[in-house]
């Protein structure tokens, strides 16, 4: 029995894995973009500007200008964010609205 509870234990950590990656890859590759949204938001709201300009500046504040292991190790919280702190999934920040 002890050999059992042991083995189920040790099953949680590639388990969480999975769906972490599955969660992950599932959002990312969802069709369309917030960040084509929130450039037509602003285009309509009477913000001027550059879109292709405009599309750079949001990709590089959501971190989506980097490669997608590095988004994913920043998501899961164990890669320092862009202000040198460590917080993610595993401290249970679940990320900023992006419409507040």
């Amino acid at each position: 029995m002890r050999a059992y509870i042991i083995r189920r234990l040790l099953l949680i950590v590639p388990t969480l894995l999975t769906v972490t990656i599955a969660v992950f890859l599932t959002v990312r590759f969802i069709p369309g973009s917030a960040i084509d949204l929130l450039v037509a938001e602003a285009q309509g709201g009477g913000g001027g500007g550059d879109p292709k300009a405009m599309e750079a500046y949001l990709r590089h504040e959501l971190g989506l200008d980097q490669p997608i292991h590095i988004q994913y190790l920043r998501w899961l919280g164990v890669l320092k964010q862009d202000d040198g702190r460590y917080h993610g999934i595993l401290e249970g920040d679940l990320g900023h609205s992006l419409w507040q």
